[in-house]
């Protein structure tokens, strides 16, 4: 709408507190409305001629089937990012098993998430803000299990919560929302880095979930495109160099996977 709005040189101006109740004021279209929304305004309020009204019918219609297609977008890539968190938290939760799990990890995924809220807020990001807040929720869950059932790991787990407040809040004052933006992005993408080594270098991924990667790549890979789409560059970002570290996880387990099946079939063969 926008984008429709700028190309004829219309001035749209946001009244009282719902941003989608407004009024358009053009020397060109001369219209001029406070009932209703922008894109009511555009095809019923405006004066304008049936070959323009009929081509901002089309114009705005496929704006806004792009926009139903990125919300849905939104919402898998929601389900998808809270959703790969909940098996690893009631496990914790059930069997107080902290054995193999990074005190790291969990600190750090609530320093990131609790920084991409409030980047989510402070850039006008509401389709970030469900994802976030439902992982904070599950990172404070798993934490209040490491401080009852593991208060050895609370330490490491603080340090890293530590270190990357920090770093988010010094890059904040010195390069502005900007700087931060980019700095979550670009931690978001390195929190997969220990992964897609292990994924290298490990002989044996026995232990490691396709399905929660590959959870991991469709999310990621979702936040890139909103990224793009919008225009914002810390989720463009952050979502194609988690693509990038996901996928080298899912080739991984696909090869290590594969090897065996190849070598069972030459066997049988033989």
């Amino acid at each position: 709408v926008l984008k429709f709005v700028q190309e004829r040189s219309v001035d749209v101006v946001h009244g009282g507190s719902d941003p989608q109740q407004g009024w358009v004021r053009s020397s060109s279209l001369k219209c001029s409305s406070s009932s209703g929304g922008v894109r009511a305004i555009i095809l019923r309020e405006c004066a304008i001629s049936n070959d323009s009204y009929a081509s901002a019918r089309r114009t705005v219609n496929t704006m806004f089937f792009s926009l139903s297609l990125l919300d849905l977008a939104v919402v898998l890539a929601t389900i998808l990012g809270v959703g790969m968190l909940v098996p690893q938290a009631r496990d914790l939760a059930r069997n107080r098993d902290f054995r193999g799990v990074s005190a790291g990890w969990i600190g750090g995924g609530l320093a990131i998430n609790s920084g991409w809220l409030v980047y989510a807020l402070a850039a006008g990001l509401p389709g970030l803000l469900p994802v976030s807040l439902g992982a904070l929720v599950l990172y404070g869950w798993m934490s209040a299990t490491l401080v009852s059932a593991a208060p050895e790991l609370v330490q490491p787990a603080l340090r890293g919560v530590a270190v990357i407040v920090g770093v988010f809040i010094v890059a904040g004052l010195v390069g502005g929302l900007a700087a931060f933006g980019l700095t979550i992005a670009l931690t978001y993408s390195a929190q997969f880095t220990p992964a897609a080594w292990s994924a290298v270098s490990s002989a044996d991924l026995s232990g490691v979930s396709m399905s929660t990667w590959a959870m991991a790549l469709i999310e990621a890979v979702t936040w890139a495109v909103y990224g793009w789409y919008l225009g914002d560059t810390a989720l463009t970002i952050g979502g194609a160099g988690a693509s990038m570290m996901s996928s080298i996880v899912v080739l991984g387990l696909l090869i290590r996977r594969e090897a065996p099946t190849r070598r069972r079939r030459f066997l049988h063969t033989s």
